[in-house]
């Protein structure tokens, strides 16, 4: 999501083929560490070292060596591609209009495209132990020192409101279970095609003093309150911006976003390309094919050294009730 909003690639590749160990954690069993870049041909070649077994990240999981630039350069004319149509949904029209013209181009060079892809339904999340079995231990020594948008989150999580009920091991140990039979199946979905394409997002990126008022506004509601649904990183909400990636965090597989167009207004649109386990070689390829074939990545807002920096306005929060 970061590299559509932006205008850049960015792989997430295969769920450790890359190690986590050192990284703050999100979901450390939804968390993937990958290489963002302007270019295909620089994701690939940063992909190379970052890759390989790491015997102290318990996630970490063994791979063989892969020449990535060279994988990225191999014929793509075979490809059957998939668009799952539940990635399709409740698109914005811009990136609507701007999808069905990379549609259009990845038919050509492609074996073509079908509607009929289906994927794993009912992704889970990660379970909340994961978050709390790192958090916890700092929360105790240093209190709750997060920002605004996070704030609540862990302070829901060491002090559930008195209506919620409280996560237990087997809700997590269920989670864990649940997240790896997802991972196990998914290959079995490329059965009548290679790789998928669809929006890596499906909402335009909002301005940023909208997006931190919004942001604020949902740290500062109430436990439990409608507010906190409001977050614009709420990853499994439909109406999320991450409704499109989180998916990808739950299947484990590599997935790379590139850019494919422009919203009417100059906001940059990516496509996300994504395979099975270890596929990383035919995702850079098809990336790479899309990219010589279009002149979106070649594209630079109009910065110079006098641009006026715009003012960045935080929202204020708002007052919680007595």
């Amino acid at each position: 999501m970061p590299s559509a909003w932006c205008g850049t690639v960015g792989l997430k590749p295969t769920v450790g083929l890359v190690s986590i160990r050192g990284i703050v954690p999100c979901t450390a069993d939804l968390d993937h560490c990958g290489p963002m870049g302007r270019t295909v041909e620089d994701v690939a070649l940063v992909l190379g070292p970052m890759a390989g077994y790491d015997p102290l990240d318990i996630f970490s999981v063994p791979s063989t060596p892969e020449d990535y630039v060279k994988a990225m350069k191999q014929p793509v004319s075979g490809f059957r591609l998939g668009a799952p149509q539940s990635f399709y949904d409740h698109m914005e029209p811009d990136i609507e209009t701007v999808m069905n013209a990379a549609l259009a181009v990845l038919t050509k060079l492609t074996a073509g495209v079908t509607s009929h892809a289906p994927l794993w339904e009912g992704t889970p999340g990660g379970g909340t132990g994961d978050a709390e079995f790192y958090h916890h231990d700092l929360i105790e020594k240093y209190g709750l020192n997060y920002m605004p948008p996070t704030r609540p989150r862990f302070e829901r999580m060491e002090n559930p409101p008195p209506t919620a009920k409280p996560v237990t091991a087997a809700d997590a140990a269920r989670a864990h279970q649940k997240l790896m039979t997802t991972r196990r199946m998914i290959d079995a979905a490329f059965t009548n095609f290679d790789l998928v394409v669809v929006p890596t997002t499906r909402e335009t990126a909002p301005k940023i003093n909208d997006s931190l008022a919004k942001e604020m506004a949902s740290a500062s509601s109430p436990s439990g309150a409608a507010g906190a649904a409001t977050k614009v990183y709420d990853f499994f909400q439909s109406t999320g911006g991450c409704a499109n990636t989180s998916p990808f965090d739950a299947y484990g597989i590599p997935a790379i976003s590139i850019p494919c167009g422009f919203t009417s207004t100059g906001m940059p649109i990516g496509l996300m390309i994504a395979g099975p386990h270890f596929a990383e070689g035919k995702v850079l390829a098809l990336a790479y094919a899309y990219q010589q074939a279009t002149s979106w990545h070649t594209k630079r807002p109009p910065l110079t050294a006098d641009t006026a920096v715009p003012p960045i306005v935080e929202g204020k929060p708002i007052p919680k009730p007595d």
